[in-house]
């Protein structure tokens, strides 16, 4: 007698299921669940592109850019000008992330990022009180140290910056012994230029008061975008043995607020940049981080009175209606509760 056909034995398949391999297994659920890529969406290969025109981004070769190779001893710069921007650019070859920048390709690539600090910087603080009368920034980023020497020397007397109302300029490059990549050299770009932003329109080229509002702001945005800051004036700098130099500062700041420890606005609130130590800028950077959270409309009728040339003092009567004693209480207050919601982290036994 011929046996009946057998049965397929469903259950035994779908134990048999189990062996497939993990990835196939985990590609087959990422296939049943995934989107449209119109969904999804894609990166546009033309984002650049597309953002290099809507910032006016050109490169420059006429007479004036001619005459600045010669007089800088650098013939093959890139001049590339954007709609707030004149970048002069000579780094040959720039590795970001795992791809290289030719000249071109990373003046292009510098000029996006400058312009996206000033919409950082408009974005908190509102529309600054004044644009240079000769319509941009000018910022140098150099391949040595040299040559960064070399132009600071030439263009402003060795100074790093000028604060100038007709034409504000910063030269910094790479360096082998601060600035050795592109992650270094992005953020000392991003922190230095605003401080060219936040100076607009003081009536003194090479002064930066009031110092604490440019150095915080300066600060705060390095913070905000970078995680963490590493980029100090030459006042700042002290010793690598400084704690404040080393981050980490919110726990710092809240713990001397929370022992009444704190250095007073009050006394360093009418100091140039150049004359605040990395404590101070700490606390600098924290007096502008409470503004920004608590006193968001307030921030661009600061920014305005502040780079005016009025005292911290007035401006804080005139928009705030507070003393300088006052806003330290209730800085300090704020500061505390802050604290107060970190979780401390477990100790390792």
């Amino acid at each position: 007698m011929t046996p009946a056909p057998r049965q397929p034995d469903r259950a035994a398949h779908l134990r048999r299921g189990r062996g497939l391999p993990l990835v196939l297994i985990l590609l087959l659920l990422g296939l049943a669940g995934a989107r449209p890529v119109a969904a999804q969406g894609r990166p546009d290969p033309d984002a650049d592109r597309k953002e290099d025109e809507a910032n006016e981004a050109r490169l420059v070769a006429d007479e004036e850019t001619k005459a600045l190779d010669q007089a800088m001893k650098l013939p093959k710069l890139a001049h590339l000008r954007t709609r707030n921007f004149f970048l002069h650019y000579d780094i040959e070859r720039l590795k970001v992330g795992q791809r290289y920048y030719d000249k071109e390709q990373g003046a292009f690539l510098y000029s996006r990022r400058l312009e996206e600090l000033l919409r950082d910087w408009q974005a908190t603080f509102g529309k600054p009180r004044t644009f240079p009368r000769c319509g941009y920034y000018e910022i140098w980023i150099l391949a040595t140290a040299n040559d960064t020497a070399r132009v600071q020397a030439t263009l402003m007397g060795g100074a790093s910056k000028l604060h100038s109302s007709e034409k504000p300029i910063f030269v910094t490059g790479l360096d082998k012994d601060a600035l050795l990549d592109d992650d270094a050299l992005h953020a000392n770009v991003y922190h230095h230029a605003s401080h060219l932003i936040t100076q607009q329109g003081f009536p003194y080229d090479k002064a930066e008061y009031p110092g604490w509002w440019a150095v915080g702001i300066a600060h705060w945005l390095e913070i905000k975008k970078f995680g963490e800051t590493r980029n100090f004036t030459t006042g700042e700098v002290s010793s690598k043995k400084d704690r404040w130099q080393m981050g980490k500062w919110p726990k710092k700041v809240a713990s001397a607020a929370r022992k009444e420890d704190e250095p007073k606005l009050a006394t360093f609130c009418d100091r140039d940049a150049k004359k605040l130590n990395a404590m101070l800028a700490a606390f600098s950077w924290s007096f502008v981080d409470y503004l920004v959270a608590e006193h968001p409309d307030k921030l661009n009728q600061l920014a305005h009175a502040l780079s005016s040339g009025k005292s911290t003092a007035d401006c804080f009567r005139e928009i705030l209606g507070w003393s300088l004693s006052r806003f330290q209480d209730e800085w300090r207050a704020e500061c505390v509760k802050k604290m107060g919601q970190i979780t401390p982290a477990p100790k390792i036994r």
